[in-house]
Formats: structure tokens, C-alpha cells, sequence
């Protein structure tokens, strides 16, 4: 998978993202809804990218209009990357 890394040069690189720093957008990352848990005010859901599962924490009102199966786009608010 490729992402624009602002500040870093080209090439390959490990980018760790926190589950709190993805957010639901209308461009990104393309994945696939597999699973969503509600916990408290939050929930997690888990997302399909790439071949890889990525932990997304939501808002629980925002969480429970989401649905197992269905597509998702997901922006980066933060990552930290460190070329290999």
C-alpha cells in the first residue's frame, strides 16, 4: 500500500497509525467493514485494507450506522514513519 508521507523521502517505510488517528472520509484509504464493537461513548471498528486489519476507534454514534460488510474510506489524521 503507498501513502504520501509529507517531510519524509521517497522510498519504502513502516508507518504505525494509532487507532484513534484513522477517521472515516470521502477520500483515502478504500477497506471493507468486517467488524464493529460498541464500548461505552466509543466503538471500534475493524476494517479490512490492503489485506490487513486496521483497528478504527469512532464515535459510538457514528459506529452504529456502519455495518459488517459494508465499504469504507479512511483518511490518516497522523502517522509516524520511519524509512526502512
Amino acid at each position: 500500500m503507498s501513502l504520501p508521507a509529507k517531510g519524509v523521502a521517497d522510498g519504502p517505510a513502516v508507518a504505525f497509525v494509532r487507532p484513534h488517528d484513522f477517521t472515516p472520509a470521502k477520500t483515502g484509504l478504500e477497506g471493507v467493514i468486517r467488524h464493529v464493537v460498541a464500548q461505552g461513548p466509543l466503538a471500534k471498528i475493524e476494517v479490512e485494507v490492503g489485506g490487513r486489519t486496521a483497528d478504527v476507534v469512532a464515535p459510538r454514534v457514528e459506529a452504529e450506522t456502519r455495518k459488517a460488510g459494508e465499504p469504507i474510506t479512511l483518511a490518516v489524521r497522523k502517522a509516524h514513519v520511519y524509512p526502512l
